[in-house]
């Protein structure tokens, strides 16, 4: 079972004909409907500012593409089976610089204080065979570190989560090792061979397991047992990673042909990470994924024939499950995106998207490039 498995059913289709058409926001139209602009629209703030240098997303989506087409009337419109009425919207909240270079994010109470840390996973520009781990946590006006370790492979797998119980703190995985807290550092276990972890799980009943790929076609979902002291003797209970009903969240960070091979649709693997995230209120399940924008260019292969391309333009994507309806975009990436997470690394319990992308402040002298930026969409 894929990590988002039989709630996909019949989604691709529906992918296939999301609607491409824009439109100047009228607020004089949502006050006549009394409807937020988001009801109409994937932006809560159709053409506004943007907070990173662009302006909001004016697509309508199935609603404002009907309201649009018949008179800005909604009469005869027939709501979609299984499209919630009252969706999440998001709204830009905030954004940190690093002249570093991280690949992989994800944010977890590391150390079993109930705060939150940041965990980065950077690569080096010199070694594109290790890492740097770094346990990160704001401090009210800065992301500071308290950890800092190297990992013996490549940034490009990185797992956060309470694998090892609901009673203690998270653990880190990486592709080479077990990092763990034991009261004043964390300590690294290796691996006895590469782990080629894909993402994380959370089930029904609270516990979280991560999902690694041990074969092209099968992902499975572990446990750790933190009491074990041999190499990889600390991944247990494997089980076919869970998709809805059995979680409530999960994700997948991979390469989009990782995505292909695994049968992923194109629209939700073009990235390479998207996951599944079910809210109680209002009892749906919705896709978030980082999306890349589209184009429409002549196929060599068939002359005559349109060929859709996807191009290096980067954005954030929130969909209905059962429709493949998008509920709302972000604005376009100033830098190619890199990976998304839920989760607020400042604030504890807000829910929200953070999102990793290339960055405009240079590293250092010595290393050419520039750094990585996240950005924070919070769930209102």
């Amino acid at each position: 079972m894929r990590l988002i498995s039989a709630i996909l059913t019949g989604v691709v289709a529906a992918f296939l004909a999301l609607s491409a058409s824009g439109a100047f926001a009228r607020p004089e139209y949502a006050r006549r409907e009394g409807v937020a602009c988001q009801y109409c629209h994937v932006s809560g703030s159709p053409g506004s500012a943007d907070g990173l240098g662009g302006r909001q997303s004016t697509l309508r989506n199935d609603r404002g593409t009907y309201y649009g087409a018949h008179n800005h009337s909604f009469a005869g419109y027939v709501e979609k089976s299984g499209v919630s009425k009252v969706a999440p919207t998001f709204r830009y909240a905030w954004k940190e610089e690093f002249k570093t270079l991280p690949r992989r994010i994800a944010i977890g109470d590391v150390t079993g204080d109930g705060t939150p840390r940041l965990v980065t996973l950077s690569e080096k520009a010199s070694d594109k065979n290790s890492a740097t781990l770094d346990v990160l946590k704001w401090d009210g006006k800065s992301f500071v570190s308290e950890f800092t370790g190297e990992a013996k492979a490549a940034a490009d797998r990185l797992a956060v989560g309470k694998f090892g119980g609901p009673d203690r703190p998270a653990v880190i995985l990486t592709s080479d090792a077990l990092w763990s807290w034991n009261g004043s550092t964390f300590v690294r276990r290796a691996a006895a061979s590469p782990m080629p972890i894909i993402g994380a799980a959370r089930m029904q009943d609270g516990t979280e397991r991560v999902v690694l790929a041990p074969a092209s076609n099968k992902l499975l979902a572990y446990s750790v047992n933190l009491n074990s002291v041999k190499q990889n003797d600390w991944l247990i209970d494997p089980i076919p990673a869970p998709g809805a009903p059995k979680s409530v969240w999960g994700d997948m960070h991979a390469t989009p042909e990782f995505m292909t091979a695994m049968g992923v649709p194109q629209q939700l693997g073009d990235a390479g990470v998207y996951g599944l995230l079910y809210l109680k209120r209002p009892n749906v399940y919705y896709i978030y994924q980082l999306d890349r924008d589209t184009a429409i260019t002549a196929d060599p292969a068939n002359p005559g024939k349109p060929k859709v391309v996807f191009t290096n333009t980067y954005f954030i994507t929130f969909r209905e499950t059962k429709t493949g309806d998008t509920l709302w975009t972000s604005p376009k990436l100033p830098g190619t995106g890199l990976d998304l997470v839920i989760d607020d690394p400042k604030n504890p319990g807000k829910q929200g998207l953070l999102v990793l992308f290339d960055g405009t402040t240079p590293v250092n002298a010595a290393t050419p490039g520039k750094g990585r930026t996240i950005a924070f969409f919070a769930m209102e």
